[in-house]
């Protein structure tokens, strides 16, 4: 390729030399001066061998220039005849078609035009693989189905024409060339199921471990890269382990000649070892066996390759225990042959004059961090002063040093509380706390990754405490390791009392875990829901997740999320309702037997959106907003109360007509006439509340009968908002919440001020009351102004608080209680 090949073309008949010539009337030779490419392409159907091979030899020069003259020959039709030829019965014309089409289908185009051409390509490829071809022809066909295969559907048509087995059986052609060409497709062919499933039986392991004693390297490297694809296959791997393949890569790491290939055959090795049963073979002679003469075990070879004084073989060898050590029980094989004794030793070297090596280091480190997941390594580590010398590390200048000993400290303080008061007792928990505030993310992130380790153990967590405000800083960033990371901590420190008051000042953190709910990364996701879960042991911070809107975001989230993460989010929103009742009865409304009322509880009627604080509420303009009920009966001295005047007289009405009942009912009050002007105090104390409580506890507790106190409360709350009530007076009743709303001027109104009550206020009042009565209750909100209050004695019964108190009525499944009922259930 130093010098250009022309781009035109010239075919030129022989030189005139001393012959006789021809007579005058025979055809005289020319020469010819081809400059169209389209006209070249033609002469490729003549009969004349030599001219086909002319134009042949001119395209390939033409198209091994550059990809434009590639796709100049592909669009002037130069695949077909090309595809052809490749079926000539001449073997020079087979040899020259392949190459230049081999060369032309180094171009993405050029490929897919040929599997558009509708040619029957394959098959002619596939015939020059025949053992009868010139390894010329085997070489070129190669190169052709090694492009090819660059594509899924090719790989597949190859199967389906039976390429596999002569590429196969080319593995011990004797020409090197041809050998490294099949290879090159076979390694490529590796990554399909179905080409993994024929080698056993087409006899290819034996060839492929064979290539390893090639004089070519990059016959061995290609060679180890179809072994490790081939082992994909449990069928393959098993036959490589009786093949000895492991031993056999394991002797030649051993050879100086190889050198070049140490890291491809370390890394093959890692995969033959993800399976335990290879890796038993590989320890099947005892590290402390009799025969103190017998060989050592292959396993003892490779754990020894890393104290070899060549970070060619000591890094590839760590890389490879590492990937082997990520199967569990393997794990447990290299505790038994010390391996952990061998990467300590490659730490900090006991001579102080001794050259520091970080890429041998960080290499260590990272084997160590795979090792010190299963905890019996993790012990060995700590007893082998492993974690001392990890958090020496933390203070090394090299960055890359510093990470890969973050993560291996990350995996120790995991697994093993006996490490995290091992790192205690050095200077690593400071230097993990500056790392924290002053690293680059990838070592933020490992750093809370170690941190929240710590906070695991009592005795290590004060100290990491001081934390929390870079961890919630952390939280905030867009790197999501770190974000991650920093949830986790987080999440671990917020089990601890002081940890979750400390967080009420740390900012907008409550904001930010909010906003990560809904992350892009389910990780995330996860670890966000597990600190909302672990916050909300704490009153004050379930107070501030529903005061920024968390309980309904995560509402809209438990319906909309992947079930992976469901269970996390419906968790955490569970847990914020259970703390938040009057969140949990607006949004779900229902109130469950073991949601117990609490003073300061608020009713604000089913909602559609973040509910507003009651000093919010208490602070919003007298309007047209649904009046909340707000059940607080705890007596606080110096607090103003807000109760409604005296109600006016109650003129005397005439009976109806329909009947006796409706004689002895509580006749409604009129309108007040001008409201009463009020003003609303920051807290509402409520004494009329006060003093039902205390009239509940003193008649219904010492009642043993669990229906008669039922009736008994029931009546008493019946007789507290207005007594007995038809159907047709509902309506009537329902309008003292307005009127009471215009006679207190706020939209938050105490319970007890009420003097006459329908179904829902008389449900939340029952509701309140029954956890003084220890009576055990659901309350269910229907359609509007409906509410239910079921009890279980033990069947499940809907109290009537309105048309005659006290009576129980049976249901089925209070989730179709509805309006409706009470006319299905007439007094």
């Amino acid at each position: 390729c130093a010098q250009p090949r022309p781009s035109w073309i010239q075919t030129m008949a022989p030189k005139k030399d001393g012959t006789t010539p021809a007579p005058d009337d025979s055809f005289k030779k020319v020469d010819l001066s081809i400059t169209d490419i389209k006209t070249v392409i033609l002469t490729l159907r003549a009969t004349e061998v030599e001219v086909c091979s002319k134009a042949l030899e001119a395209l390939e020069t033409f198209a091994f220039l550059s990809d434009k003259n590639r796709l100049e020959v592909v669009s002037s039709g130069g695949i077909e005849p090309l595809v052809k030829l490749l079926t000539s019965p001449t073997a020079n014309l087979r040899q020259q078609s392949s190459l230049c089409l081999s060369t032309l289908l180094s171009a993405y185009d050029a490929r897919q035009a040929l599997r558009k051409s509708g040619l029957a390509y394959m098959d002619a490829v596939v015939g020059l693989l025949a053992p009868d071809q010139h390894p010329v022809s085997h070489e070129n066909a190669c190169v052709i189905l090694d492009r090819l295969a660059n594509e899924y559907c090719s790989r597949t048509d190859m199967l389906r024409s039976g390429a596999l087995s002569p590429i196969v059986t080319l593995l011990s052609a004797p020409v090197p060339e041809v050998k490294r060409a099949a290879l090159r497709v076979l390694t490529k062919l590796m990554d399909e199921y179905d080409a993994r499933g024929c080698m056993v039986a087409l006899g290819g392991l034996p060839h492929l471990q064979a290539l390893l004693d090639a004089d070519f390297s990059e016959v061995q490297q290609l060679a180890l890269s179809a072994i490790a694809k081939a082992a994909r296959s449990h069928e393959n791997l098993g036959a490589l382990v009786e093949l000895g393949t492991m031993e056999k890569i394991i002797n030649f790491v051993g050879l100086k000649e190889n050198k070049s290939s140490y890291q491809h055959a370390l890394a093959t090795l890692a995969v033959l070892l993800n399976d335990p049963t290879a890796i038993s073979r590989l320890a099947a002679s005892a590290p402390s066996g009799k025969d103190k003469e017998a060989p050592p075990a292959p396993l003892a070879m490779l754990i020894g390759m890393v104290a070899v004084p060549d970070e060619n073989i000591q890094v590839p060898a760590l890389a490879c225990i590492a990937k082997a050590a990520a199967n569990t029980q393997n794990r447990a094989t290299f505790l038994e042959f010390k391996a952990e004794a061998a990467l300590i030793a490659r730490l900090l070297s006991d001579d102080p004059k001794a050259p520091f090596a970080p890429t041998l280091v960080a290499a260590s480190c990272r084997a160590l961090a795979v090792l010190c997941k299963s905890r019996p390594n993790s012990e060995a580590v700590g007893t082998l002063f492993g974690t001392q010398k990890l958090a020496r590390l933390l203070s090394h200048e090299n960055e890359t040093v510093v990470i890969a000993a973050l993560s291996a400290l990350a995996a120790a303080l995991e697994q093993t509380p006996s490490n995290r008061k091992l790192l205690q007792e050095t200077e690593g928990i400071a230097r993990l706390l500056q790392l924290l505030g002053e690293g680059r993310a990838e070592i933020k992130s490992n750093a809370a990754a170690c941190i929240a380790s710590l906070a695991k153990s009592e005795f290590t967590r004060p100290a990491v405490k001081p934390a929390l405000p870079a961890l919630a800083a952390a939280a905030a960033t867009d790197d999501v390791p770190l974000v991650r990371e920093a949830l986790r901590a987080l999440a671990v420190l917020a089990r601890d009392a002081d940890c979750r008051v400390a967080l009420l000042n740390e900012g907008n953190i409550f904001k930010t875990v909010t906003s990560l709910l809904s992350h892009a990364d389910g990780t995330v996701v996860r670890v966000a829901a597990l600190l909302v879960t672990a916050l909300a042991d704490e009153p004050a911070c379930i107070a501030k997740f529903s005061d920024i809107g968390a309980l309904w975001t995560l509402h809209g989230l438990v319906s909309t999320s992947p079930l992976e993460l469901n269970a996390y989010l419906s968790t955490a929103f569970k847990r914020l309702l259970d703390g938040n009742l009057s969140a949990k009865f607006a949004i779900t409304g229902v109130l469950g037997v073991t949601d117990i009322i609490e003073d300061g509880f608020c009713d604000h009627g089913g909602v559609q959106g973040p509910l507003p604080t009651l000093q919010q509420l208490l602070s919003m303009p007298l309007g047209t907003a649904r009046p909340v009920i707000l059940l607080n009966s705890t007596p606080k001295q110096e607090t103003p109360v807000l109760a409604p005047p005296e109600p006016a007289p109650v003129p005397e009405q005439k009976p109806s007509a329909k009947g006796k009942k409706e004689k002895d009912r509580t006749p409604l009050p009129p309108p007040p006439a001008e409201p009463a002007s009020v003003v609303v105090p920051s807290n509402i104390l409520d004494p009329a509340l006060t003093a039902l409580v205390a009239q509940v506890k003193a008649e219904l507790l010492p009642i043993e009968d669990l229906e008669t106190r039922i009736s008994r409360l029931a009546m008493i709350i019946s007789s507290k908002m207005g007594g007995a009530l038809a159907l047709s007076q509902v309506s009537n009743f329902q309008l003292e919440l307005a009127r009471l709303k215009v006679s207190l001027g706020s939209n938050v109104l105490p319970i007890g001020a009420l003097k006459y009550g329908s179904y829902r206020c008389r449900s939340l009042l029952f509701k309140f009351l029954a956890g003084h009565a220890e009576i055990p209750c659901l309350l269910r909100r229907a359609d509007y102004g409906h509410c239910f209050v079921v009890v279980f004695t033990p069947a499940m019964r809907v109290v009537d608080l309105m048309h005659a108190p006290g009576r129980l009525l049976p249901v089925t499944d209070p989730a179709h209680l509805a309006g409706p009922f009470w006319a299905a259930h007439p007094c």
